[in-house]
């Protein structure tokens, strides 16, 4: 758990051992009962729930770019910046948008919904030209 304070994972995956039979592992005599592994991967990932809100909080801000996946309810849109994976990360919930999925948009971070990045689009101001 110190590890993961430490290190900061932006995401993080724990799984508890799964037995494989003919395994040195799996022929091992008092092996550790299930309702113990589930407990130490709920620990885990509480540590890491914490890290990982901190390291979206400081996000918050930012500018990057996503590409956006899906329309989830009129003027939001799910995407995916450079760190997202798809179907395992989290994903960035575009709000005041009207573009399509399959764009490529350029966001800014204002905040978070559990694991999730709310950012609005970008709008650059064009400069006005002297006459």
């Amino acid at each position: 758990m110190q590890f993961i304070r430490e290190f900061r994972f932006d995401a993080l995956g724990v799984f508890p051992y799964s037995l494989e039979p003919e395994t040195p592992a799996g022929r091992m005599k008092d092996q550790i009962p299930d309702h113990v592994k589930q407990e130490r991967v709920d620990r885990l990932m509480s540590v890491q729930q914490e890290v990982a809100f901190a390291q979206a909080d400081r996000r918050v801000g930012d500018g990057f770019e996503v590409l956006l996946d899906q329309r989830v309810k009129p003027g939001v849109l799910a995407g995916r910046h450079q760190g997202q994976a798809p179907a395992v990360d989290s994903v960035t919930l575009v709000r005041e948008c009207d573009a399509a999925p399959g764009e490529f948009l350029r966001v800014r971070c204002v905040g978070r919904e559990a694991y999730d990045l709310i950012a609005l689009p970008t709008r650059v101001a064009l400069p006005v030209l002297g006459t």
